[in-house]
């Protein structure tokens, strides 16, 4: 029962009233309903749940999103100012999803939130989300850009000419067979799944290590011609917003640890 749920005003004033409204209107005795997700076992670490957000954020779009945030802004320093503005809202939206996650324990994210947040009328915010969350926060953008990467650094396709002579029905078969691999993976064997989390984030991270200081070593070697800005700069408000999108595209990650709730 919800815990919107009003109380029957023929038991109004007893104890059991009392203790129906404080349970969200379930006595004590449904000890299968009332569900309290601190009592459940625990079967993800600090660090599984550490390896969702990393794998989630260190993607494909952390390595797009410099080069057309660079293209939207025409300049180095607003660029920069971009992604901090960009990195100063995820911080925030973090903190807020860290209040839900701990106040609704919960497996679902968002769609548990606005259940709670916009009750009434019943089930339209569900609703909404799912068909919101079904339709654009799909994995399928991600299953493309992963094939289409795979397929230019092992099919032999020019990378730099023609990066869009790739057969698209090639494409959307490797991005397929990825996905189905995945969720095969994940319904025989949720530890094997786990292993894998926690191995790829290593892998992402010391990957984004080596790339950061084999930069630095270029710059240093070259003289640093990294920090001379562009000749042309023109911007406008639209090459902002689409750099501001394209930023918290490559952020965005941060609140995949909701999802799995009472972890």
């Amino acid at each position: 029962m919800s815990p919107h749920t009003p109380t029957s005003p023929a038991i109004e004033g007893s104890s059991e009233a009392i203790e129906l409204q404080r349970t969200g209107g379930q006595s004590q005795s449904s000890t299968n309903s009332n569900f309290n997700p601190n009592s459940a076992p625990k079967k993800l670490g600090f660090f599984d749940v550490v390896a969702l957000v990393l794998n989630r954020q260190i993607g494909t779009g952390i390595f797009i999103s410099p080069v057309l945030t660079l293209v939207y802004c025409r300049s180095k320093q607003i660029a920069l100012i971009i992604w901090a503005a960009g990195g100063v809202y995820t911080m925030i939206c973090f903190a807020i999803y860290v209040e839900y996650g701990l106040s609704l324990q919960y497996n679902g994210g968002e769609l548990v939130y606005l259940d709670e947040i916009w009750w009434r009328p019943s089930l339209l915010s569900v609703t909404v989300f799912a068909f919101f969350f079904i339709t654009l926060g799909t994995s399928s953008g991600n299953a493309f850009a992963f094939s289409k990467h795979i397929l230019l650094a092992y099919s032999g396709y020019d990378t730099i000419q023609t990066p869009y002579n790739i057969p698209e029905s090639l494409v959307k078969f490797v991005a397929i067979v990825v996905v189905t691999i995945i969720c095969l993976i994940l319904y025989f064997s949720n530890n094997f799944g786990l292993y894998i989390n926690k191995a790829f984030a290593i892998y992402k991270i010391l990957l984004l290590v080596t790339l950061i200081i084999g930069g630095f070593v270029v710059a240093i070697r070259e003289g640093f011609p990294g920090l001379r800005d562009y000749d042309e700069k023109e911007l406008g408000h639209q090459q902002i917003a689409l750099a501001m999108v394209t930023v918290l595209w490559a952020y965005q990650g941060w609140e995949n640890a909701n999802y799995v709730g009472w972890y």
